[in-house]
């Protein structure tokens, strides 16, 4: 179904395509997820570079924000204050006029260079946060609870440089938790759970 008919119901799980100028996915109902099978012009990927989401709001999420910020410092030069003038008053004095030379002060030194924050790249956030989401979800036993504590820890270590761009992507932040929420039900180790807590908590 195209993007309309999707967007009219998206209770329906039998959408199969979703299609912009920039990118189109596919519904893979065995895995559960959207995987992109074209980017551009590019049909064919290598391996590892297929991308997939959990569902359509993420990958309208990645369109969005599909040109990344590059992240350079950024230096604010202070032009140096031009030397001091010599100023000419010429004072009236009862028998002659005399030149006086009045010396301006110099001016204050120049403010330090200020250094601009880079800009949020949500790409890449999206990114890191999939890479950790689909090794965790891999793992059994030990390391199944140990990628369910370093997805917890992600998600709330970045919470303050993503705090605008969830506020406008609420989608994306309830899927999150619910993803979580469901790993925390099927953690099986006390370190696990409790970290599931604390992300519930407060993300």
């Amino acid at each position: 179904m195209n993007q309309a008919s999707h967007d009219r119901y998206p209770h329906k799980k039998r959408h199969e395509k979703l299609t912009t100028d920039e990118s189109s996915v596919v519904w893979v109902d065995s895995a559960g997820h959207y995987m992109e099978i074209r980017r551009g012009t590019q049909t064919k990927f290598a391996e590892g570079e297929r991308r997939t989401w959990p569902s359509a709001a993420w990958w309208r999420v990645s369109l969005r924000a599909s040109a990344p910020v590059k992240e350079k410092e950024v230096t604010a030069v202070v032009p140096p204050a031009p030397a001091p003038a010599a100023a000419k008053v010429e004072v009236a004095a009862p028998v002659k006029e005399k030149e006086v030379t009045a010396v301006v002060p110099p001016s204050p030194a120049p403010a330090p260079a200020v250094e601009a924050k880079p800009a949020f790249d949500a790409v890449k956030y999206h990114a890191d946060y999939m890479s950790i989401k689909e090794w965790a979800l891999k793992q059994e036993g030990m390391n199944r609870n140990a990628g369910i504590i370093q997805l917890c820890q992600y998600l709330l270590d970045t919470r303050t440089a993503a705090a605008d761009w969830l506020a406008g992507n609420s989608p994306w932040r309830y899927t999150s938790r619910a993803l979580i929420q469901a790993l925390g039900l099927k953690a099986d180790h006390k370190e696990a759970k409790e970290a599931v807590d604390r992300f519930l908590e407060k993300f």
